[in-house]
């Protein structure tokens, strides 16, 4: 929600300040483009978005929660951490920017992992540490 409204304030909400996200382009033969972002750089992405007099909306459909998948920690340091793997196909983002579309799907899955953070016992928040996304843009 934070991202379709371009809330660049919550975008920082959302994830920690140790984040690293990858993400792999299929359509950049021979060889995938792999990108990493950083913490800085999704807020900064989503306060550009912000500030565009262009783009007239933008939507980001992670499919149905039914099709994601809880798996634990892969990282052997971070038991406490959890996976949530979204099955290929159900995501789908495009922005729109005047009249060119930009867009991202997927046929792979793409898994998020979360750090807890506690505030209070039983009060739990849950921010990306990590995204992992293999698709094609177009």
């Amino acid at each position: 929600m934070a991202y379709t409204a371009r809330d660049s304030n919550e975008t920082k909400q959302v994830y920690d300040s140790g984040y690293v996200g990858t993400s792999t382009d299929l359509n950049d033969p021979p060889e995938s483009q792999v990108s990493t972002f950083s913490f800085y750089d999704e807020a900064r992405h989503v306060a550009v978005l912000a500030k565009s007099t262009t783009i007239t909306s933008i939507v980001l459909d992670l499919g149905p929660s039914s099709s994601w998948t809880r798996l634990p920690s892969d990282d052997v340091s971070h038991p406490e951490w959890a996976m949530i793997q979204i099955n290929a196909g159900n995501l789908h983002g495009q922005i729109y920017d005047g009249a060119t579309s930009y867009s991202f799907s997927s046929t792979h899955p793409m898994t998020f992992t979360f750090v807890p953070t506690v505030a209070t016992p039983g009060d739990t928040t849950w921010k990306i540490i990590r995204w992992n996304e293999v698709g094609t843009s177009f």
